[in-house]
């Protein structure tokens, strides 16, 4: 089951427990940044990261983002394999020594 939560998580889950979120900030209407993607140690190996990452991409155009920065270095990947999904969207990458996700 994925849940969209109302504090910037989208959370994959099932039997009542959460297995992998994805985070974000709502900068704006029309700006996020995406901050982390996490998978539980029983969840990994099961597409649920990749899975998220379709959710986000889903979010940002259902609610008309124009604009995503991304912190987390799978979401980087994921976007950097997957540029033509994100047609209309302006797209930053944000290098630092906190990006590191855990999946």
């Amino acid at each position: 089951m994925v849940n969209f939560e109302e504090d910037g998580r989208i959370v994959i889950s099932r039997d009542g427990v959460d297995l992998a979120y994805i985070s974000y900030a709502t900068n704006s209407e029309e700006e996020i940044t995406i901050l982390k993607t996490f998978v539980e140690p029983i969840g990994r190996g099961q597409g649920l990261a990749k899975d998220l990452n379709e959710k986000m991409l889903d979010h940002i155009y259902e609610n008309h983002i124009k604009k995503v920065n991304i912190l987390c270095s799978y979401s980087q990947n994921y976007y950097l394999k997957n540029k033509d999904k994100y047609n209309g969207v302006e797209v930053v990458l944000i290098e630092g020594e906190n990006n590191v996700c855990s999946i």
